[in-house]
């Protein structure tokens, strides 16, 4: 969200016209590119390694050992 946030700021004109990213030079377009490749690599990675939720384990049981008795 934040690469969104910063690419959509720095595309906008300022009031003097200048433009912080500019969109017609390779420079800008890398950033955008190599942005968008990032953040699609990251999520296709987090796709990939997700596990298996873990059952939960059995409650514990009871002992069967008789309890000594106590004359």
């Amino acid at each position: 969200m934040v690469w969104f946030i910063a690419m959509f700021v720095g595309a906008m004109r300022t009031t003097e016209g200048d433009v912080l990213i500019p969109g017609n030079d390779w420079p800008g377009l890398l950033a955008i590119l190599l942005g968008a490749l990032g953040w699609g690599v990251a999520a296709y990675r987090m796709v990939l390694n997700r596990t298996e939720p873990v059952a939960p384990a059995p409650p514990p049981t009871r002992s069967r050992i008789p309890a000594k008795r106590s004359r």
